[in-house]
């Protein structure tokens, strides 16, 4: 998945941090939905059959790049994907 590709699917709200569907990718999903569902407390989003955290897709969408380690919420919520509270984490040894 590279940045355009995922802004072909869909449109990423930074001070929300939601993303919505550009596209239906079901005859359940329409233009303009919120994308994603709870996965232990992250949020998964599903693009041609693999699975995103949407934290990720959200360094991916404002950056360009996949993070080369894990993105971590600065307050915490796994769920609080505003790219304000996102922040590149560091290595583990």
């Amino acid at each position: 998945m590279t940045q355009n590709e995922l802004k072909e699917h869909l449109s990423y709200n930074e001070k929300a941090g939601e993303f919505t569907w550009l596209k239906p990718i079901s005859r359940r999903t329409k233009v303009g939905d919120v994308a994603g569902s709870d996965s232990c407390g992250s949020i998964l989003i599903v693009i041609n059959k693999k699975k995103y955290m949407a934290h990720h897709l959200a360094w991916l969408y404002k950056t360009g790049e996949w993070p080369k380690y894990d993105i971590k919420h600065v307050n915490g919520l796994k769920d609080d994907n505003r790219f304000s509270n996102l922040r590149l984490g560091t290595r583990k040894r």
